[in-house]
């Protein structure tokens, strides 16, 4: 699945609002108002994604063994979409970046958006060697490999469904990007003016 970005640029009041908050609280402001714009793409990607009737493998582990367990297999490939902060891309402390889509453990997404091509299988490669006769008088042959064997398998055809949820929310996410940010200032605003008249009627007293 491929990266796509949204910028969001030339909003100064908004750049203004935010200088005015504190580092920490407007990362935090930021990265909710971000949160709540991408949802939509999530939600729709969830939609859209194709789901198996009677699934019994995923990313070609065992529904169900102790490997799909531990790597968060046992949830479905709709179920592990998600919107997610992404600390990694940032460059700089006042970039703030999110992820949609599958989680790490559910890499095979890719293949479902894209499809793959046909792959042919291969057999395992070594050599024999003669290793003598038993007290039975059978001869005894080991083998050593040298390449291991490959499982072949027929090309998949492509079901997209992160490119069509993007393309089709895309438009909204800067608008309501800023609609949430100013949402976000007012609700800390409010905080902060609450918490100063407490301490206020605190000093005064009864």
């Amino acid at each position: 699945m491929s990266t796509q970005f949204a910028r969001v640029e030339g909003l100064r009041e908004l750049d203004t609002a935010l200088a005015a908050l504190p580092g920490a609280v407007g990362r935090k402001v930021v990265q909710r108002a971000l949160r709540r714009a991408a949802r939509p793409v999530a939600d729709e990607a969830k939609a859209r994604v194709r789901r198996q009737t009677t699934p019994t493998r995923r990313g070609g582990v065992r529904i169900g063994s102790r490997t799909a367990n531990k790597w968060g297999f046992d949830k479905s490939l709709a179920q592990s979409i998600a919107v997610r902060t992404d600390m990694k891309a940032a460059q700089s402390p006042s970039e703030t970046f999110i992820a949609i889509g599958p989680a790490r453990s559910h890499f095979y997404g890719a293949f479902v958006e894209r499809g793959t091509a046909a792959r042919p299988g291969r057999p395992a490669q070594g050599r024999s060697t003669y290793l003598g006769r038993t007290e039975s008088g059978e001869i005894r042959i080991g083998f050593t490999r040298s390449r291991k064997g490959r499982r072949g398998h027929a090309a998949t055809r492509s079901y997209p469904f992160m490119r069509p949820a993007w393309e089709m929310h895309q438009g909204r996410i800067v608008d309501v990007t800023r609609l949430e940010l100013w949402s976000e200032i007012e609700r800390f605003a409010n905080r902060v003016a609450r918490r100063q008249m407490r301490w206020t009627q605190a000093e005064v007293g009864p």
